[in-house]
Parts: C-alpha cells; sequence; structure tokens
C-alpha cells in the first residue's frame, strides 16, 4: 500500500466480473518532503583588463599593487574592485586587480 493511493476493495456479494479500477491520481502527501530546486547565480562577468592575483606570504594591498599595477598607490584600487572591508589579506586570497596602465609618449 502507498500512501495518498485509493484502493478499492471487493466485496463478497460483488459480481464475478471485477471492474477495472482507474488509478486514482497522485497527489502530494503533506509530510512529504518536496525537493529543493537550487539555482546557481550566473557567473558574474570580469571586466575587461581584469587579471586575478593570489596573494602570498608578506603581501600586503600596496606591495600588490607596486608589483602587479606598476604603483603602490594604485592599493584602493584592488580594495575596492573586490569590496574588502578592511586592507588585511590573507595567504591564498584570490584578489581582481584592474587593469595595467599603459604608459604614452608625446
Amino acid at each position: 500500500m502507498f500512501a495518498g493511493r485509493t484502493y478499492e476493495i471487493p466485496t463478497a456479494d460483488a459480481s464475478a466480473a471485477p471492474k477495472a479500477a482507474a488509478p486514482a491520481p497522485q497527489q502530494p502527501v503533506a509530510d512529504e518532503p518536496r525537493p529543493v530546486v537550487v539555482q546557481n547565480p550566473a557567473p558574474v562577468a570580469t571586466p575587461p583588463g581584469v587579471t586575478w592575483y593570489t596573494v602570498k606570504e608578506n603581501d600586503n594591498l600596496w606591495k600588490i599593487a607596486a608589483e602587479q599595477l606598476g604603483s603602490g598607490t594604485r592599493w584602493t584600487e584592488i580594495k575596492e574592485l573586490n569590496a574588502l572591508k578592511s586592507d588585511d589579506v590573507r595567504v591564498n586570497m584570490r584578489l581582481k586587480l584592474p587593469a595595467k596602465t599603459v604608459a604614452t609618449s608625446n
């Protein structure tokens, strides 16, 4: 027997030819857990020119900006791009780096 199904039980004085019972439509039982649908958010597109950097031991935002972007003063761009609440970075943290500036000559 299954919960939520209807069964027809013949009586002793039923006719010799049994009637075929139409299957009852299945309806969810209130106690049955419903399937959970997990929707993965669409991946966020990386803006053009943005690269990734993995923090190494003894790194800080100034040092990363100086080595990777050419100027330590660009550390604030890294902080804003990664929505960091503090200036602290941890080893193996992945950071988005803004595009490097290209020097132009006149």
